[in-house]
């Protein structure tokens, strides 16, 4: 009986991730709220679903492996899993002239074990090279991501954040994992 308790405990410690995501959006009026993902409200009432959305599926994806294949400048991307995830905290951090950037704190259910990683890449990804302009530029972890498999060339493997923090105001430091074919 121990011993199955102490593997459920351990299960469920695996199966359960907070991780801070960074997007960012145009900037706000009023008072924004939390929200999570399944569309409920903030705690203000008068904001709307709209006013708080919250972090693209896309974006909270980056955090678990993804396939990839680099096919000489063209990367695509394929979820391997589906999550289900928790917004905990959401707070402006910093304002550039293309917008805010939004800090989440989201919790993540029923996260699948991570593969073993051929490599780690830090990637800097400046503050200012984010953009709302290009869909592809308001994430740092997305940009991050696609610097590093570029840099490194493999043609395919997978691909996910281990973790990403803003420093200074000025850049995001992000670590991504990589795990070749």
């Amino acid at each position: 009986m121990r011993r199955f308790l102490v593997l459920l405990l351990c299960s469920l410690a695996i199966n359960v991730l907070a991780e801070d995501i960074y997007l960012l959006r145009a900037p706000q009026t009023g008072n924004a709220g939390a929200a999570s993902n399944s569309g409920a409200a903030s705690n203000s009432g008068a904001a709307t679903w709209v006013d708080n959305f919250t972090v693209p599926n896309e974006v909270a994806a980056l955090h678990a492996p993804l396939h990839f294949t680099l096919e000489g400048t063209r990367l695509r991307f394929s979820r391997l899993s589906n999550l289900r995830f928790q917004l905990r905290q959401e707070g402006v951090v910093a304002s550039t002239a293309a917008g805010e950037v939004v800090h989440y704190n989201i919790t993540f259910a029923n996260v699948p074990a991570l593969p073993v990683p051929t490599r780690r890449v830090r990637v800097t990804i400046p503050l200012t090279s984010l953009n709302l302009q290009d869909p592809q530029a308001d994430s740092p972890s997305l940009l991050a991501m696609k610097n590093a498999i570029r840099s490194l060339g493999y043609p395919s493997g997978q691909v996910w954040i281990e973790s990403i923090t803003l420093r200074d105001q000025r850049e995001f430091v992000v670590m991504v994992a990589i795990r070749r074919d």
